[in-house]
């Protein structure tokens, strides 16, 4: 009986921790849904190494296409469909450019030559829908994924939809 009501409190602890992830990413606006194939030699670093490339990724971007960006996301850590990272991203230059405005295909081979894994990039058109698919179990499974440390806290908070 108490094998049984751990795992019911386990399962209604994950599903409140989605619910918070959910309205977490709901307080802003994303204009790119990104999702970044991790290549793993050893399960142990992959959460790290996923970081260290997600940084990489972003300097060098960022300063070759002179914008900002800012970033929500989680690492899936799946061994059925290989590790990767789903972002929510939104990005801004000087110049009124935004991510929108920027080559999604020059981003994506960025991440291959990085990561040596594909790297696929959606403009967002419902917010909303997004952020439910990230959230779903598949796509945060219990103790298989990490958030992504939240990237450019300041444009982030022009990001909030109160700002809109």
């Amino acid at each position: 009986m108490s094998s049984y009501i751990d795992e019911q409190k386990c399962y209604e602890k994950n599903i409140q921790i989605r619910k918070d992830i959910f309205s977490w990413f709901q307080e802003y606006e994303f204009e790119w849904f990104v999702t970044m194939r991790i290549k793993t030699s050893s399960p142990g670093n992959t959460i790290e190494n996923s970081e260290r490339l997600l940084k990489l990724w972003k300097r060098n971007l960022c300063k070759n296409n002179h914008i900002q960006i800012c970033y929500l996301g989680v690492i899936v850590v799946s061994w059925m469909e290989g590790f990767h990272i789903h972002l929510l991203m939104s990005g801004k230059n000087k110049y009124g450019q935004t991510l929108k405005d920027m080559d999604r295909e020059e981003w994506e081979r960025e991440w291959f030559k990085l990561a040596k894994k594909d790297c696929h990039i959606e403009d967002i058109y419902n917010n909303d829908g997004v952020m439910r698919y990230i959230t779903l179990p598949k796509n945060t499974p219990s103790n298989r994924f990490e958030l992504v440390y939240p990237s450019n806290k300041g444009l982030l908070k022009k990001c909030r939809r109160d700002n809109a």
